[in-house]
C-alpha cells in the first residue's frame, strides 16, 4: 500500500508540519512511509488509485490431468484477467473408503 502513496503532511513533535511527497525529496519520502509513527503524526496523506471496476469470479473443480496440458493453460491464461491455481492432492470425486465397516464385528 506504501507503494501507492503519492503525498503526505506530518505534524512533528515540536508542531512543524512538514509536507512530504516523492517529487521533492524521494528519500525522506521513502522514510516517511515506513516510520510508523516515529517522525510525527500522519495527519493527511494522498494515495494513487485505479477507476473500480466489476470483478468475476469462478470456482472450478478440474483433474489434474487435463489442467496439466499446456493448451488448456494457454487458454486458462489467455482468457482470465487473473487466475488462482490450488492443489490439494490426494483429493478428488472418486476415493472410495479404504476401510469398509464390518457388519460382523462386535
Amino acid at each position: 500500500m506504501s507503494d501507492q502513496l503519492c503525498s503526505m503532511k506530518i505534524v512533528t513533535g515540536s508542531g512543524e508540519v512538514c509536507e512530504l511527497n516523492e517529487e521533492v525529496s524521494e528519500s525522506e519520502f521513502n522514510a516517511a512511509k515506513v516510520n510508523l509513527g516515529l517522525l510525527g503524526i500522519i495527519y493527511s496523506s494522498t494515495f494513487r488509485v485505479q477507476p473500480i471496476y466489476n470483478l468475476r469470479m469462478t470456482d472450478n473443480f478440474v483433474p489434474i490431468n487435463e489442467w496439466l496440458n499446456p493448451m488448456n493453460i494457454k487458454n486458462l491464461l489467455e482468457s482470465s484477467d487473473s487466475i488462482e491455481l490450488f492443489y490439494w492432492p490426494f483429493n478428488g470425486f472418486n476415493q472410495s473408503d479404504p476401510n469398509p465397516l464390518d457388519s460382523n464385528r462386535d
